[in-house]
C-alpha cells in the first residue's frame, strides 16, 4: 500500500514537473513527500484566495442589490414601518458594502452601480412597476426575507471555510445586523398578513 501511494505521488510529481519550468531533482522519498505537501498547500492557498475573492465580489453585489431594494421601498412603500426599516437597511448595508470594498482593496466607491432611484443592474423597478400599496409592501418584504436568508447562509458557509482572519472578523461583525434585519422583516410580514 505504501509503495502504491509512493508511486502515485511520484507520478503526480513527474506530471506536475513536466509543466513546470523549474528543475526539481528530488533525492529521496522524504524530499518527494515534502515537495508534494508544499505544492498541495500552495494550490490550496490559491483556491482559498479565489473562493474568498469570489465570496467578497458576490457579497458586494448582494449589498448593492439590497441598498437598491431599500431605496425603492423608501420611495414607493405605503407603510411608515417599511420605510423606516428600509432606511435602516440602506444605512447598514452601505456600511457593510464599504467594509467589503475595503477588504477587497477597492479604492473606488462601487455604489455608482446603485442608482438613487432604487434601480440597479438587475432591473428592480421592472419587477415592482405594476404593484403598489400593500401588494408592493408584501412582495418587497417577502423578497427581502428570502434575500436575507440566502445572505445569512452564504456568510455562515464562508465563515466556516475561509482562513482569512480579516474576512472572518468582517463576517462575525456583520452577522448580528443581518439576523436583526431578517427578524424585523419577519415581524413586518406577520403584521401584513
Amino acid at each position: 500500500m505504501k509503495t502504491a501511494i509512493l508511486l502515485v505521488s511520484l507520478a503526480f510529481l513527474a506530471f506536475k514537473n513536466s509543466f513546470n519550468n523549474e528543475d526539481h531533482t528530488l533525492k529521496n522519498t522524504n524530499e518527494t513527500a515534502v515537495y508534494i505537501q508544499k505544492i498541495s498547500l500552495h494550490d490550496n492557498r490559491e483556491t482559498d484566495t479565489t473562493v474568498d475573492t469570489s465570496f467578497i465580489t458576490k457579497a458586494i453585489q448582494t449589498n448593492q442589490h439590497e441598498i437598491a431594494m431599500a431605496q425603492l421601498a423608501v420611495q414607493k412603500s405605503s407603510s411608515a414601518e417599511v420605510k423606516e426599516l428600509a432606511q435602516r437597511l440602506i444605512t447598514d448595508h452601505t456600511q457593510l458594502l464599504q467594509q467589503l470594498q475595503n477588504l477587497k482593496g477597492s479604492n473606488t466607491n462601487n455604489s455608482n452601480n446603485t442608482m438613487n432611484n432604487g434601480e440597479d443592474s438587475t432591473g428592480i423597478n421592472a419587477m415592482y412597476n405594476n404593484i403598489s400599496g400593500i401588494t408592493f409592501d408584501r412582495q418587497w418584504v417577502g423578497d427581502m426575507i428570502a434575500g436575507h436568508q440566502k445572505t445569512l447562509s452564504d456568510f455562515r458557509t464562508e465563515l466556516n471555510t475561509t482562513s482569512d482572519t480579516n474576512l472572518k472578523t468582517l463576517i462575525n461583525n456583520a452577522l448580528p445586523a443581518i439576523q436583526e434585519h431578517l427578524k424585523q422583516l419577519q415581524v413586518l410580514r406577520g403584521k401584513m398578513m
